[in-house]
């Protein structure tokens, strides 16, 4: 970890909280960390390039999903079942265990048959993934908007109740949020909220968190914020709960994924 990278974590382990009344303030990244070099974590203006490059970042996010999904359906007690009933039907009909060889190789051709079928069931977000676009994020026809001829410095326009940010650090986009408005319900939605990984656990999440926030104390008649995650990402969850998200909602997903335990969770912040 780089000596700018060691001072941000420290900074964000001394960082408070302000009181309600006066909003949670963003803490600006480039008061904090700076490199030899001059690079900071910080706020950048959504052009094409910068919009594209968010859009791979939320998306990527959402493929590795399907590795924590591996792990929860790999060690369930249904599937661990399934594999030990498998290998002593096994061991019955085929005399295994006097034939320490064949067991071997058969336990081995079970377990692969097992765990492959198993992985086959969060294929789902790789498909999810490649599915995503822009318009994800940032409001249906945000990539016909962008037109053949913009540059990629060209500034993104985006429908006027969807905001999002974009952190740079090194000329990479790092971190992405966004947070739509839904005056007629007094509510807004985070929409997107992610940050590279080798970058986590440094505070970016929170300053995005903090920004969402701060966008709709901005909003007039923004009463409650929300945002849904599944209950497979532990590390955003425990962030929430710790910044006074409440769950309010937990919905098994559809398909075989649900009868694993996963669910899709929604956390409230009421302003």
């Amino acid at each position: 970890m780089t000596k700018a990278l060691k001072n941000r974590k420290k900074a964000d382990s001394t960082r408070t909280t302000p009181a309600k009344a006066g909003g949670l303030q963003q803490m600006s990244p480039d008061k904090n960390v700076q490199d030899a070099g001059g690079s900071f974590f910080k706020e950048s203006p959504l052009i094409v390039s910068n919009l594209l490059a968010a859009t791979t970042l939320v998306a990527d996010g959402i493929a590795q999903r399907r590795n924590k999904a591996n792990n929860i359906i790999i060690y369930h007690p249904c599937t661990i079942s399934f594999l030990v009933v498998l290998f002593g039907l096994a061991s019955y009909q085929m005399d295994l265990i006097h034939n320490i060889g064949t067991g071997i190789i058969s336990l081995s051709i079970i377990i692969a048959s097992v765990l492959v079928s198993a992985v086959s069931l969060s294929e789902s977000f790789i498909r999810q993934a490649k599915k995503f676009t822009p318009d994800s994020i940032f409001g249906d026809g945000s990539v016909t908007k962008l037109g053949k001829n913009k540059s990629p410095e060209s500034l993104i326009e985006i429908p006027e109740n969807i905001k999002a940010n974009t952190y740079i650090y090194n000329g990479n986009v790092v971190g992405v949020a966004s947070i739509e408005f839904h005056h007629e319900e007094s509510s807004a939605n985070i929409t997107s909220w992610t940050s590279l990984r080798r970058y986590r656990k440094l505070g970016l999440g929170t300053d995005l968190l903090y920004w969402c926030l701060d966008q709709a104390r901005k909003e007039p008649g923004i009463k409650k914020v929300t945002i849904s995650c599944l209950n497979l990402e532990k590390e955003a969850e425990s962030l929430l709960a710790k910044k006074d998200f409440k769950q309010i909602k937990s919905t098994r997903v559809k398909g075989p994924l649900g009868f694993f335990g996963i669910t899709e969770d929604t956390w409230q912040f009421t302003l």
